[in-house]
Formats: C-alpha cells, sequence, structure tokens
C-alpha cells in the first residue's frame, strides 16, 4: 500500500465572505415567508366561508360555529407546547482538508477526500410550538471519515443549533445559528505518524426548508455558512460551506 497523502489547504477569504453568503440566504428566507403567508391566506379562504347574504335562516345560525371551524384548529389555537425532536442529516461540501488512503476489507486500497463541509449529522433536543411559530434548539454530531483495516481519518464536531422556523399545514421555513464546538481533523494510519489538527470553536448560520409529511415527521433541504480557524495561530481561514438533506421528527 502507497503512504497516505495528506494535503491540507487553507485559503484566506475575501473580505466580508460570511455577509455575501448570508445574503443569499436573507432573500430565501424573504420570499419563502411571503409564499408562506399567501398558503396561509389560500388555507383560510378555504375554511372560512364568506357570509350568507340575504336572510340569515336559523339552520345557518345553529350551523356556522362548526363551519366556521378551521381544519386545522388544534396547530393554529392550541397553547404553546414543547416536544422532543431528532434530526439526521447527509451535507455535501467544504473545502478539502485531507486526502487519505486506508486499505478496506472489500474493495482494497480507497483513497477519499475528508471535507469541512461533510458527511453525516445526527442529533436531538427540544421543539416550542405556539401556532404557526416554532423554536428548536438540538445538540449534533457532524463527522466526516475514511475508516479501514490499517486505519482511519476523520474531521468531527459538535454543532448546538439554535432555529426559529415559521410553519404552514405542509411546509415550515426558517433559519438560526450553529455553535461548533471542538471541531477536529485527526488522522491515524498505521506505521506512520499521527496527526491531529484542532480548530477553534466557531459560529454559522442556518437556513432550512421542510416539507412536512405529518405534524410530527418532516423532510427539508439546509445550507450552511460557517469558517474554521485552526487553534495553531494561523489565520487562515476553512470553508465549511455546506447543503444537505435533513430527516426531522417530533415526539
Amino acid at each position: 500500500m502507497k503512504p497516505y497523502r495528506v494535503t491540507c489547504s487553507a485559503t484566506r477569504p475575501a473580505p466580508g465572505g460570511i455577509s455575501r453568503a448570508l445574503l443569499p440566504l436573507a432573500v430565501a428566507l424573504a420570499l419563502c415567508t411571503r409564499a408562506l403567508a399567501h398558503e396561509r391566506d389560500w388555507h383560510q379562504d378555504r375554511t372560512y366561508p364568506p357570509a350568507h347574504s340575504g336572510v340569515d335562516h336559523a339552520h345557518d345560525r345553529h350551523h356556522q360555529p362548526h363551519d366556521r371551524e378551521p381544519y386545522h384548529a388544534s396547530d393554529a389555537h392550541r397553547a404553546g407546547y414543547w416536544q422532543g425532536v431528532v434530526n439526521a442529516a447527509l451535507t455535501f461540501g467544504g473545502e478539502r482538508l485531507a486526502t487519505v488512503e486506508v486499505d478496506t476489507r472489500f474493495s482494497g486500497v480507497e483513497s477519499e477526500d475528508i471535507r469541512a463541509g461533510e458527511l453525516m449529522m445526527f442529533g436531538g433536543g427540544l421543539l416550542y410550538t405556539e401556532g404557526n411559530f416554532q423554536l428548536q434548539g438540538t445538540m449534533n454530531y457532524h463527522v466526516d471519515g475514511i475508516f479501514g483495516d490499517n486505519g482511519d481519518a476523520s474531521f468531527t464536531r459538535w454543532p448546538l443549533e439554535l432555529m426559529a422556523f415559521t410553519t404552514t399545514p405542509r411546509w415550515r421555513v426558517g433559519g438560526g445559528i450553529s455553535y461548533h464546538i471542538d471541531p477536529e481533523l485527526e488522522i491515524d494510519i498505521d506505521f506512520q505518524p499521527r496527526q491531529r489538527v484542532n480548530f477553534k470553536n466557531e459560529t454559522g448560520i442556518v437556513f432550512q426548508a421542510d416539507y412536512r409529511l405529518n405534524d410530527q415527521v418532516s423532510i427539508g433541504l439546509r445550507h450552511m455558512a460557517i469558517e474554521y480557524e485552526a487553534e495553531n495561530g494561523s489565520d487562515a481561514k476553512i470553508d465549511g460551506d455546506n447543503t444537505g438533506v435533513i430527516f426531522t421528527a417530533s415526539f
């Protein structure tokens, strides 16, 4: 087997890099919020029929409260409540941190890039719902790695996220912040020097749009803008921006 190759790349971003990344997210959030408002109006028009003209018959007065009850009354009028929530995501993107070759049992020598925005994230926390508003806080584990018989390499971090959403019967759209704790790149290959690079805790911005399969389960798309900086004193930045698919369930 060839010796593993590690190519760490770090570039100094142009001034205002994160600010430029937030601009399209803000525009997309505004457009989605407007679309959600139109959808709510459409559901209300279907739920609340226009008042009858002419004589108000006793039969109509008798059934009026029932006829005007919204279809999603439990969601629209229920007092605020807490639920548990779990999520799992696949993310793609970010700058290449390392290229590693390991010997795997089934496919022999395998080479793979370790990237700052990938690959699997899963976690859980609490979800607060009141009317069309939701506030969600989760603690997650995010990892990209390659694992072989002769060693492994991985980039890990613990994202602590706080997000706010606006909802309709079929959609929820929102965003928030993601605070990444203990980002670490570790490469441990047999008969090779072990390498470990620790990064500073960093805060990123998250935008997410979910399609609600029902009141408890949703699947959606998310985008994160974040940069990492090594703890070794270098001021070079690592681009960790990523886009992914996320599954969320409340209980």
